[in-house]
């Protein structure tokens, strides 16, 4: 428990350190690891280097099918449920949410459930508020904030300023919101303050 609060760290305000310890220890727990760990097995007959070229080819699927998913949800309608349905089934997290919210649109509130659950299960803090659990969407937003993803600012200003998942809280939000903007999200830069 002292190392999980040690990673946590002070950057995150007290009352989000015991669910980042909790998340810590329960995927500490459960034998989980990075899906990024996730190599494909070495076939019989492969030639050296094989193994790491799928690996790098089935990586560059996810990336490629994951930005076809972000650009339709992008323009504004339902997200390209198809795209984000092979950039989740490849383990993106994010696309299984885009994927959750196209299924909610079109009437299937069971699979929309399961799709935002397993994407917060895999660290989208989209997929944490979809799935209602609004702790772990702060946690996981502030982590992808932090390291540079604009929509995940966006998303922490929003729970920040509503006080969805912890205290309500002006002048983070107002941080984050800025933050956004500064990674390039317009909407944060037409309401982020002076």
């Amino acid at each position: 428990m002292r190392t999980a609060r040690a990673a946590v760290g002070s950057a995150l305000p007290s009352a989000l350190v015991a669910v980042a310890v909790t998340v810590a220890m329960a995927v500490a727990s459960s034998g989980c690891r990075d899906r990024g760990q996730d190599r494909p097995a070495a076939r019989a007959g492969d030639r050296p280097g094989a193994t790491e070229e799928r690996a790098l080819e089935r990586g560059r699927r996810m990336l490629d099918r994951a930005a076809a998913c972000e650009a339709s949800a992008a323009a504004g309608g339902a997200p390209d449920l198809t795209a984000c349905s092979e950039a989740c089934e490849l383990n993106h997290s994010n696309s299984c949410a885009r994927a959750a919210d196209a299924r909610r649109a079109a009437g299937d509130a069971d699979a929309a459930a399961a799709l935002y659950r397993r994407s917060c299960d895999g660290g989208s803090g989209l997929g944490c508020e979809g799935a209602g659990d609004l702790p772990r969407a702060r946690l996981h937003y502030r982590v992808h904030c932090e390291q540079g993803h604009a929509p995940s600012c966006a998303g922490l200003a929003r729970l920040h300023a509503l006080g969805l998942g912890g205290p309500a809280d002006p002048a983070a939000a107002a941080t984050f919101r800025r933050r956004a903007c500064a990674l390039g999200d317009a909407d944060s830069c037409r309401a982020a303050p002076p």
